[in-house]
């Protein structure tokens, strides 16, 4: 079985998380033949090196850097005519989708594509140009074999924009490795967390979609509480925006932006406390990476994903989005109950390993068998 995997940034998010994760399952758990291609913009911000955020093991990888998105169309055709496909998995945002759909069309391979959604932006624009778009990505997705979300919350969101069926769209939740996540958690302390605990810990592209302005005006309710310090490990365009938002709340002493990290998880194991602050999300994925961790998890309770992983009370909290009161409150019943902590911890561990690889591989391989009988 020959399988492309395209996605449109290689970053330290989790959808690459996910990407670099399947990649390997489906070669060690199946035995097929995966490529993967990173069809990215010269531009894409917060990119890092190999040495960062590490390819697929195993996994050959294209790289196609454009100046635009639409300039993906003609090498991306090239490639899938060349590699030859069984199935095309699509992992991208869907603004994306378009120009992907061209690329197969060129390559006739339009019958074994899969879109896979791990989120879905709120519809932002009015103009003419964003409506055409907006026709077009609908079109396209009800032209797709078939369509996959990755969680209920996206799912939903799918159907909805694009007037989809409901039985239109599959969910396959994300998976974790949490044995390995546990064993790359087992090294020494990140010499920035020495001596600076509490540790309230974000793991986090920093980007708009990301509630900075309630995670630091929580964390400041926190500091004056506690001693506490807020670590974020995470890169992107809003790290002079959270530095401002620190300055302005009078914390920066207590706020740590460590950047970009090979192994989040020696942090995410050596803090006291883990937060989701966002908007919304697509899944969530890296909630489950912390209670693989053994920390507990404090998100907001925002659109898509953190309701689909977390039991309130029983393996983390969830509080109302955009309140700073709220997240704050959350984040100190964690620091200052021990119960609470150590019952949300357990908790955590047991959730964590509910969402395995061998699950999700599964699961793509029976999707797989139907994309490719129907291209027969």
């Amino acid at each position: 079985m020959r399988v492309l995997m395209v996605t449109s940034n290689w970053i330290y998010g989790g959808r690459e998380r996910v990407v670099k994760l399947l990649c390997e399952g489906f070669r060690e758990l199946l035995g097929w033949d995966v490529t993967l291609v990173v069809a990215r913009r010269r531009d894409a911000s917060a990119a890092v090196s190999p040495e960062q955020f590490p390819e697929p093991q195993g996994t050959p990888v294209r790289w196609l850097e454009t100046d635009r998105l639409r300039g993906v169309v003609f090498p991306l055709g090239r490639m899938m005519r060349e590699l030859r496909p069984d199935v095309v998995f699509w992992h991208a945002d869907v603004q994306a989708f378009p120009y992907y759909w061209l690329a197969s069309v060129l390559a006739g391979c339009t019958s074994r594509v899969v879109a896979v959604y791990h989120g879905i932006l709120p519809i932002l624009g009015t103009s003419v140009r964003f409506r055409v778009g907006e026709r077009l990505r609908s079109t396209i997705a009800r032209m797709a074999p078939v369509s996959v979300a990755v969680s209920e919350g996206t799912a939903s969101a799918v159907r909805t924009r694009f007037r989809l069926s409901p039985d239109a769209v599959h969910v396959i939740q994300n998976p974790v490795d949490a044995p390995d996540i546990r064993a790359r958690a087992a090294g020494c302390e990140p010499e920035e967390l020495v001596a600076k605990h509490p540790v309230v810990l974000v793991v986090a592209r920093l980007s708009p979609p990301k509630d900075w302005e309630t995670l630091v005006g929580a964390f400041r309710t926190v500091a004056t509480a506690t001693c506490a310090t807020l670590c974020i490990v995470g890169e992107g365009e809003e790290r002079e925006h959270i530095i401002q938002l620190a300055r302005d709340a009078g914390i920066t002493d207590r706020v740590i932006l460590a950047g970009n990290r090979p192994n989040p998880y020696e942090y995410m194991a050596h803090a006291d406390a883990f937060v989701l602050c966002s908007h919304y999300e697509g899944f969530g994925m890296v909630l489950l990476e912390a209670m693989a961790c053994g920390v507990p998890v404090v998100a907001t309770d925002c659109e898509s994903g953190p309701r689909e992983v977390i039991t309130h009370g029983q393996n983390g909290l969830l509080v109302a989005p955009e309140d700073p009161a709220a997240l704050a409150e959350g984040i100190l019943a964690v620091l200052t109950d021990a119960d609470l902590a150590q019952r949300l911890r357990q908790g955590g561990l047991k959730r964590a390993g509910e969402f395995n690889l061998h699950d999700a591989v599964e699961a793509y391989r029976q999707i797989t068998e139907r994309v490719c009988g129907w291209s027969q």
